[in-house]
Parts: structure tokens; C-alpha cells; sequence
């Protein structure tokens, strides 16, 4: 937030405020890591921001921490390899020559 304000201060024009990847709790993506980001800092931060007319966008990177607890890894084992009403096959993960997820 503390950029917001500069930028505020200074009357420097910014849209956008764009997190890496450290934003993320181990690398999983979608997830804040709840240390650097206290669940009510996180929503105070996204006020201020919505507020100034501004938006933050997080980094990805195209592919999935490799963890059984991790909610949008276990989705992805569970749609990846079924099938679509039109006949596609869903492939979600990036595999290895012998089909190992990597």
C-alpha cells in the first residue's frame, strides 16, 4: 500500500500494480502466502487499491505445484484425462515421455 501512497503523493500515474510470484504461499499459485499477506491486510490492500481506481494483477507461471494438499493440483488430477462433450480430451499437466507429471 505504501506505493499506492507514493504514487498518490508524487502524482505519478500507475493502472496497475503487478505481484511476482513471491506473493504466492510455496509456489502455489492462486494462494496468498497468509505470512506476507494476513487475510485482513490482503482485503484492506485490495480496498485501497479498488478504491484509487487502480488494479493488481498477480504473476503466474503456466504450470502447477506438484502437492496432494494443494486444492488446484488435486482438481487438475481429477479433470486431466477426461473427456468433453465435443470429444477433446482434457490434458492439464505438463508429462514427461512417461506420462509422469512434472
Amino acid at each position: 500500500m505504501i506505493y499506492n501512497e507514493k504514487f498518490e503523493e508524487h502524482n505519478i500515474p500507475v493502472d496497475v500494480f503487478w505481484l511476482d510470484i513471491s506473493y504466492a504461499e510455496e509456489t502455489k499459485y492462486f494462494q496468498f502466502d497468509d505470512i506476507k499477506f494476513e487475510k485482513t491486510t490482503l482485503d484492506f490492500m485490495n480496498i485501497v487499491i479498488d478504491y484509487s481506481g487502480r488494479r493488481m494483477v498477480v504473476i503466474t507461471d503456466p504450470h502447477i505445484k506438484i502437492n496432494k494438499t494443494y486444492d488446484v493440483f488435486v482438481q487438475g488430477v481429477k479433470k486431466d484425462k477426461t473427456t468433453n462433450e465435443d470429444g477433446t480430451v482434457n490434458s492439464i499437466f505438463v508429462k514427461s515421455r512417461n506420462l509422469e507429471i512434472f
